[in-house]
């Protein structure tokens, strides 16, 4: 080996192992990348110089008057923040569930969050309306382009993401469960919704699994698992309600429905003034004997997807409204 290759060799090892050892964060500051091996109470993500990947491996666990755990106002860099598996991130029943939320996304940087572990917003009693509580809260103007979650995002009564701003793709995969998303600030956005795992919620505050509401718009939802609206003694919910808001298109290749069929409640309920789903392609029904229920303004568009004479896509309307051109369609 000569000198110049074995120079080559030991810039490359050195290299590999100096990434290897991340920097421990010292909390509650965080200004630069690092990971978090000890147990916190909160952490504050704002004066970062550059971008940042934060590696969060104990658990961050706040008191009852804790109402954020981690905030984030950065306005610098592309940043990442990965929560591992094994990790709880969780409050002590905070006294006041209308402004709790666990991460608070209120920066102007880009942000990605990939969650492996337990997301858990819990409250003891409220003295006003809930108004920004989420386990996730995605600010107005703030800019979300990932949320990865192969872990559970929950709140006790609200919602496990709410957002105001902009968020690029929400993708709960196989092993993920998201209690409720809330896209409602009138200029809200969400280019993509893709579910593997289960998206449900345990509270009748939340009107539907995903609810999308006064201009809002999501892009895309993609379903290939099963989104559930709340059903707990005599009340149920919708899975998915679009009041107001713009839905470009709905693809479900896995379940969405209700607790009980029985009741005056909806897979997908559109309705409300300027409340529009463009194109809505569909494999539930036969095979499961659970046709799509819906109520509302019709879809511009509807597509069957057929997959064999025993499994395709039903679609069974209820109170319905306007016109929808029928096709079907292409694998």
């Amino acid at each position: 080996m000569n000198l110049f290759s074995s120079l080559l060799f030991l810039f490359v090892l050195f290299n590999s192992i100096s990434k290897t050892y991340a920097v421990d964060c010292s909390p509650p500051s965080i200004n630069a990348s690092c990971d978090l091996n000890t147990t916190a109470s909160n952490l504050i993500i704002s004066s970062n110089p550059e971008s940042l990947e934060l590696n969060i491996n104990a658990n961050v666990n706040g008191g009852s008057y804790e109402s954020v755990l981690i905030d984030i106002s950065s306005k610098l860099g592309t940043n990442a923040i990965n929560v591992s598996s094994g990790v709880t991130i969780s409050t002590t029943e905070f006294s006041n569930s209308g402004t709790f939320k666990l991460f608070n996304f209120r920066q102007q940087a880009a942000y990605s969050l990939t969650n492996r572990g337990t997301l858990y917003g819990s409250y003891s009693s409220s003295t006003n309306p809930s108004t920004t509580a989420a386990a996730i809260l995605v600010g107005a103007n703030s800019p979300v382009t990932l949320i990865d979650n192969y872990g559970s995002i929950t709140h006790k009564t609200d919602w496990g993401i709410r957002n105001l701003g902009t968020i690029g793709t929400i993708s709960n995969q196989s092993t993920g469960t998201l209690n409720g998303i809330a896209n409602i600030n009138g200029v809200a956005e969400i280019t993509k919704i893709h579910n593997i795992g289960t998206i449900g919620t345990n509270s009748s505050k939340n009107i539907g699994a995903i609810y999308n509401k006064n201009g809002s718009t999501i892009g895309t939802i993609r379903n290939e698992g099963s989104i559930i609206g709340y059903s707990s003694g005599s009340t149920y919910k919708d899975a998915i309600h679009n009041e107001g808001g713009t839905i470009a298109l709905i693809e479900n290749l896995g379940t969405i429905q209700i607790g009980n069929p029985f009741q005056p409640y909806y897979a997908i309920h559109n309705k409300g003034v300027g409340a529009r789903i463009n194109e809505l392609i569909n494999a539930q029904g036969k095979a499961t004997n659970d046709a799509l229920s819906y109520k509302g303004a019709l879809p511009t568009y509807y597509k069957i997807l057929i997959n064999s004479a025993s499994d395709y896509g039903q679609f069974r309307g209820s109170s319905v409204s306007g016109k929808m051109t029928f096709s079907i369609a292409e694998d």
